[in-house]
């Protein structure tokens, strides 16, 4: 259990570097979304994932300009999983 300020800007900074390691993607805080470009594919990648058991947001248009995977790092999940969850999206964003 993270317990002080530090110990949380760490854990985000850490979240952050493994989102960067393997989709190559910097973000500021702990959302990172996934360009797909594509509607239909986002819900088919979006229910991928469900049925591997990750929760992720499937945002299409018009909601947003391009569709998107939305992920979102959360402190309370294992570095562990977020680490598989990304693998699993850079071989499906390909």
């Amino acid at each position: 259990i993270i317990k002080n300020k530090t110990e949380i800007k760490n854990e985000i900074k850490f979240r952050q570097n493994i989102i960067y390691e393997i989709l190559g993607l910097k973000i500021e805080g702990l959302i990172a979304p996934i360009l797909i470009d594509d509607n239909v594919r986002v819900i088919e990648i979006r229910d991928e994932l469900y049925a591997k058991g990750f929760a992720v947001g499937g945002i299409r248009q018009p909601t947003v300009d391009r569709a998107i995977i939305r992920v979102i790092a959360r402190l309370g999940q294992s570095s562990e999983e977020l680490r598989k969850l990304c693998i699993y999206l850079d071989k499906i964003k390909e």
